[in-house]
């Protein structure tokens, strides 16, 4: 049982989750790219809805735009709109739900992407969301060049490789991938008994470097995200130079995606690219900016982590859809415990010798990570101990949903108080962060509309003044739905999407179990935004609802201060 101190020690949020909204109160909040309207537009002048897919697993939630000028950033005036909770935009074969009908009701309509005008040269990109093969946030950027507007649009790693090239070069890398356009427009993780893990193989590779690389850059160009005008990340940077490098390689894709100068020069010209944007911003360059070796550790975790994607996830066209989740949310461990390295950590080390060396005698641990219960929260934390490594069978009951963890089988008309136990300390760093969550829907409801109260408090003082972008108790609305989870009765996942002073955000609440803090038992409650995460805490957990607030001075008295100010 980790202690509430450690708990406070957890990675602190860019944007913290449903109080990131709140922030926007007395500081700039979101950048432009986050404001705006979704796109919806109905009337017979205008260009069709674009429609299609968001893949790495199916990309629930994520936000997709219309880049009109291809400079990688979602300017005020370009559409947007969200994914569906199987990620679809504008239109879902599957239940045959047009999203951009006339009649759509307002959480439908948030799910169309109409432009307002047609767009002869564009980028269709992708950032956020949750993977539904991993069950995790998505971390990086997708894109696809869009070129006609009423076909299906399939956004996935294998389009953002080739999405900047013209039509020889896309021919000439595709072959050398192996593949041919019509990959391209494949679902290569289609529901149903087997997927093409081929593909998926090939798509994984891709992204994790792009995706790795790019995530090293950003936590070195922190305006990356924060500034106006400035792209989400670098992983479109990375994504462009991969695809120069791959193209100018005389070896195989594997060769080159283990070749150490490769991807190097292309994690520098990744950074020169966003140097280049920082200039013209005329932003100073960080201090790390002319460190040649800030690179040496995620290149060699690269290197390790291709061959351990062929053996967790083997490129067989006919994979089994279990297998298929099992080696993603195994790599996904992987790649997060390797992005979250500054220097060289031996409980990296350790993970990736226990996946390279027990992956076949390890097939219970495999097995949970592939079944609807799979959960990697415990083992991305895990310190993989020597002892593990002689007893691999030791920790398989760590890949899946702690037994304690209570589902959101039932959640409309339901209320949720959620609490941050930490209070900070007097006299100039106090804390008090408190939600109370009410569900509409009754309790078959799989989805639904939610109010919320929000109080978010953080480095208050004691003689009662707030910090900035605090607020006693604020309104919120939005609509929560129950991540899928096929063939299960028991949900632990819940979708969130709200709307603040005219912002869209999504978040994602899992139940990870009971922990005790002070003699009293909670549900801790993980939420994840933007690769982040925190956990909090509810004493009661899913209760029948009272009346909803309708102010956000009623959410102020319905959420008293806890620190006395």
């Amino acid at each position: 049982m980790r202690t509430l101190s450690e708990f406070s020690m957890a990675p602190i949020f860019k944007i913290n989750l449903l109080a990131l909204s709140l922030a926007a109160l007395t500081s700039c909040g979101g950048n432009d790219q986050d404001r705006g309207s979704v796109s919806v537009n109905n009337t017979a002048a205008t260009p069709s809805a674009i429609k299609g897919l968001a893949i790495d697993g199916h990309l629930a939630r994520a936000k997709v735009y219309i880049d009109s000028d291809s400079n990688g950033v979602r300017d005020a005036w370009e559409p947007f709109a969200f994914t569906d909770n199987e990620g679809y935009f504008s239109y879902n074969p599957n239940n045959q739900k047009n999203y951009c009908a006339s009649d759509s009701t307002a959480e439908e309509s948030q799910y169309c992407l109409k432009p307002a005008r047609q767009y002869d040269n564009a980028t269709l990109r992708i950032t956020g969301g949750y993977d539904t093969l991993t069950g995790e946030p998505f971390s990086g950027q997708l894109s696809l060049r869009l070129k006609e507007v009423n076909n299906n649009q399939v956004i996935s790693p294998l389009s953002s490789l080739t999405s900047g090239l013209n039509d020889s070069q896309n021919a000439a890398l595709l072959t050398k991938l192996g593949l041919n356009s019509s990959d391209l427009n494949t679902d290569y993780t289609a529901p149903g008994t087997d997927i093409n893990g081929e593909l998926l193989n090939t798509a994984i590779k891709l992204h994790k470097v792009a995706s790795l690389l790019g995530k090293k850059i950003s936590s070195v160009y922190t305006a990356l995200g924060d500034e106006n005008g400035m792209p989400v990340d670098a992983t479109s940077h990375a994504y462009a130079e991969l695809a120069k490098a791959l193209s100018n390689y005389n070896g195989s894709v594997d060769e080159a995606l283990t070749d150490a100068a490769l991807l190097k020069t292309v994690a520098k010209n990744s950074e020169q690219a966003v140097q280049k944007r920082y200039q013209d911003k005329e932003l100073a360059l960080p201090a790390q900016s002319d460190d040649d070796a800030k690179f040496d550790v995620i290149v060699e975790r690269l290197q390790q982590l291709t061959p351990l994607i062929n053996q967790l996830l083997p490129p067989i066209k006919n994979t089994r859809a279990e297998d298929a989740r099992a080696g993603a949310r195994a790599i996904e461990v992987l790649g997060i415990k390797a992005s979250a390295e500054r220097e060289k950590d031996a409980a990296t080390d350790r993970a990736f010798t226990f996946f390279r060396n027990y992956v076949s005698s390890n097939q219970e641990l495999l097995a949970g990570l592939g079944s609807e219960q799979a959960d990697i929260s415990q083992l991305t934390e895990h310190s993989f101990s020597d002892e593990d490594l002689k007893n691999p069978q030791g920790i398989k009951h760590l890949g899946q949903v702690d037994n304690s963890a209570v589902p959101f089988n039932a959640v409309g008309g339901k209320q949720l108080h959620v609490a941050d136990m930490d209070l900070g300390q007097k006299p100039n760093n106090l804390k008090d962060i408190e939600f109370e969550l009410y569900f509409a829907g009754n309790n078959e409801a799989s989805a639904g509309s939610f109010t919320a109260c929000a109080k978010y408090i953080k480095k208050a003082k004691a003689d009662g003044s707030l910090g900035k972008g605090n607020s006693r108790g604020e309104l919120i609305k939005g609509f929560w739905s129950q991540m899928e989870r096929r063939n299960s009765t028991n949900n632990y996942s819940l979708l969130l999407t709200f709307e603040f002073l005219g912002a869209k955000y999504q978040a994602i609440m899992k139940s990870v179990g009971s922990r005790t803090i002070d003699g009293t038992v909670y549900q801790a409650l993980r939420f994840d935004n933007n690769d982040d995460y925190r956990i909090w805490y509810s004493a009661k957990g899913l209760e029948q609802q009272s009346t909803p607030p309708t102010s956000s001075s009623e959410c102020q008295s319905r959420l008293p201060s806890r620190v006395g100010i």
